[in-house]
């Protein structure tokens, strides 16, 4: 958060380039600070918060149908064990 308010710019070029697991193109990542730079401050700022913040837990327990979780394991946002936690959470009742 203080990142973003201190040089926007540079906290969304190190989010995005976090994205990848190998080097992309600059243009690649243009492409994507483009996309970001339509959002407003407040607006990612919130973002961040709220995946900083929210807690789906309960939601993901609700869940009852087959659910396929697409996670890397190179994912350097959210850690992999993220998605071995969210799979446990699920419970499929056929």
């Amino acid at each position: 958060m203080a990142g973003i308010r201190r040089d926007d710019a540079h906290a969304m070029r190190l989010f995005i380039e976090n994205n990848f697991n190998r080097k992309v193109s600059e243009e690649r990542l243009r492409f994507y600070e483009r996309m970001a730079d339509t959002a407003s401050l407040r607006a990612r700022l919130r973002g961040v918060e709220q995946m900083r913040q929210s807690d789906l837990t309960s939601e993901l327990a609700r869940i009852r149908v087959p659910t396929l979780i697409l996670h890397g394991v190179h994912d350097r946002v959210m850690p992999f064990a993220a998605a071995l936690a969210q799979q446990r959470l699920i419970v499929v009742r056929l």
